[in-house]
């Protein structure tokens, strides 16, 4: 792989998602709920006088999700919250993605 393109270090990208993301994370983890997960991203409707989309970035997400952790500062600052129990915390330090990514080519 080439250097990367993202301009956030890599030790940062955990925090590259809403603050309702993580604590309902947090809610599913004191819940014992670890069952796979899935997520689609998909468009019900073209916009008007469209008849066609383009895909693209495909890479950078890849690249994105291949990075994804948190770091020591990225755990700093949401322990400074006040709001993420030290135990969930603690798990967030191991989260990496594992999953799989099935999409359209891009183009």
């Amino acid at each position: 792989m080439t250097a990367s393109k993202l301009r956030v270090p890599g030790e940062e990208l955990g925090l590259f998602t809403d603050l309702y993301e993580l604590t309902m994370s947090q809610a599913f983890f004191q819940q014992g709920m670890s069952a796979t997960a899935t997520f689609s991203l998909f468009t019900r409707t073209y916009p008007p006088n469209r008849a066609f989309f383009i895909s693209a970035g495909l890479e950078d997400v890849l690249e994105y999700l291949g990075n994804l952790h948190f770091s020591g500062r990225a755990i700093d600052y949401l322990r400074a919250t006040g709001i993420f129990s030290d135990e969930f915390l603690k798990y967030l330090i191991t989260v990496r993605f594992t999953g799989n990514v099935r999409a359209i080519p891009e183009g």
